[in-house]
């Protein structure tokens, strides 16, 4: 199967990293040198690593589901 790249830009700072698709997004934000906070160690409890996909949102995930309503899933938000 081909490997896809997908480009990852954090604003405000314009930032922006290439991946592999499927690289958990806390790991390519660190790519660009910028960190998100995680006080829960990346487990998905506290939601400070809010992100909002503008384009090609991954399909959320549970604890995405329980993070967020259906409103903000459809308009891109998961956890990093």
């Amino acid at each position: 199967m081909r490997e896809i790249e997908v480009a990852v830009t954090v604003e405000p700072s314009g930032k922006t990293v290439h991946v592999l698709q499927g690289t958990r997004l806390i790991e390519a934000v660190a790519g660009t040198g910028v960190t998100l906070d995680q006080p829960c160690g990346g487990e998905g409890t506290c939601g400070k690593c809010r992100v909002r996909m503008k384009q090609g949102a991954c399909e959320p995930t549970l604890v995405d589901q329980n993070s967020f309503s259906a409103d903000e899933i459809r308009k891109g938000w998961r956890l990093a």
